[in-house]
């Protein structure tokens, strides 16, 4: 839908270009449970001030363009969209989806940080015992659809968690999250199944998006791109999940669970190799992830300025402080005159300084955001706050 209305408002005579409105809420589709378009209740939480807007708006549109009535919709904004975080409604301009300016890298201590890790994690993935699908975009009957919490997942040992330390500031995602993701599996095909979400202080943990993809079809999905592992081989994948407004707050924490097989939503991959969806023998598979410099598993989040807590950053013996900063950086395990090289997150060079006396550089006119301190001992990540 993001994309279709971007295509109408490019494609639409120029003299109707303003009349196209679009308005993205916090409902599932319906059809399973209790939630569906313009409920206010949605899995596990409620979104009062969302409650049938839908409904309301389009009463409106329809009044103004087939009733001509003069209720004034045509100074209604474009675009509606809510944000599930800070539950409330704005009005973002076109092109809605920013792009992936943070990413977040996969840590071998379970952390989501800026610093390379060392090393893989590893699970083993059972088809005979899937993990389970817990709320989401589902239409499974049975299911219950919406954000649910997925803290009862941590008593399983068949998946992955990772999540950042908390956050000290707003940090809102618009558009389409990507997780690239770095695994290896003993079997021929598997599943990697992605599930976001936010972290509140009193330790829920809120369902946002989850997305799913097969290593088969990583290279495409023609009969031509698919391709069977060998169990030595580091394949590449990203999952793209679908779109969203989200703000975590300050406290909060970003998320993630790795998985295999998600059921009862998805297929379950039977990691044989052999034909899809049909009945079978099942394999188990040991699963490798990968986060490392050479395989830097990574979320990419599209979104500016996200601030973690202030605590300094640590490699090998060095510490960064400030963290967050705003006006220097202090390296006191680097001598004066040790040149380093300031990158941003997608990895741009954003100029070379040298420690002066008092162990500091001063980085000048950088705009806010993550950034990377590159010195011949290693990386260090900060967060910049001019």
């Amino acid at each position: 839908m993001l994309n279709w209305y971007e295509a109408c408002r490019n494609l639409v005579a120029p003299a109707v270009r303003n009349q196209q409105w679009f308005l993205v809420g916090p409902w599932v589709h319906g059809g399973t449970g209790a939630a569906y378009v313009g409920s206010a209740q949605q899995g596990e939480l409620s979104y009062p001030d969302a409650a049938f807007k839908s409904d309301s708006m389009a009463i409106d549109f329809f009044a103004h363009f087939l009733l001509n009535q003069a209720n004034g919709f045509e100074q209604t904004p474009l675009v509606w969209c809510y944000d599930l975080g800070k539950q409330g409604w704005v009005n973002p301009s076109v092109p809605l989806a920013q792009p992936l300016n943070t990413n977040l890298l996969f840590q071998a201590n379970g952390q989501l940080g800026m610093a390379f890790s060392q090393g893989f994690s590893t699970w083993i993935s059972n088809p005979k015992t899937p993990t389970p699908t817990l709320g989401g975009q589902t239409l499974a009957p049975g299911l219950t659809q919406g954000p649910l919490n997925q803290i009862s997942l941590q008593q399983r040992s068949d998946l992955l968690w990772f999540e950042t330390n908390p956050l000290t500031q707003d940090f809102t995602c618009m558009g389409r999250p990507s997780v690239r993701v770095y695994v290896s599996s003993s079997q021929p095909d598997a599943d990697i199944v992605v599930r976001l979400v936010d972290v509140y202080p009193d330790g829920r943990q809120m369902l946002i998006h989850d997305g799913i993809r097969r290593l088969r079809f990583r290279n495409g999905y023609t009969i031509n791109d698919e391709s069977f592992l060998s169990p030595t081989e580091v394949a590449e994948m990203a999952i793209e999940l679908p779109f969203i407004r989200y703000t975590w707050k300050p406290g909060h924490r970003v998320g993630v669970y790795i998985a295999g097989n998600s059921a009862s939503r998805w297929d379950v991959n039977l990691q044989n190799g052999g034909p899809m969806y049909v009945a079978g023998d099942t394999l188990a598979s040991q699963m490798t992830f990968f986060h490392s410099a050479q395989y830097p598993s990574s979320l990419q989040l599209p979104g500016n300025g996200l601030v973690l807590t202030n605590t300094p950053v640590e490699m090998s013996n060095l510490n960064i402080f400030p963290n967050p900063a705003s006006v220097y950086l202090t390296i006191p395990g680097l001598k004066p005159g040790t040149s380093v090289t300031v990158y941003d997150a997608l990895g741009t060079s954003c100029g070379t300084y040298f420690i002066n006396h008092t162990h500091q550089i001063h980085p000048k006119n950088l705009p806010a955001g993550t950034y990377w301190i590159q010195s011949d001992v290693g990386r260090h990540a900060f967060q910049w706050c001019p």
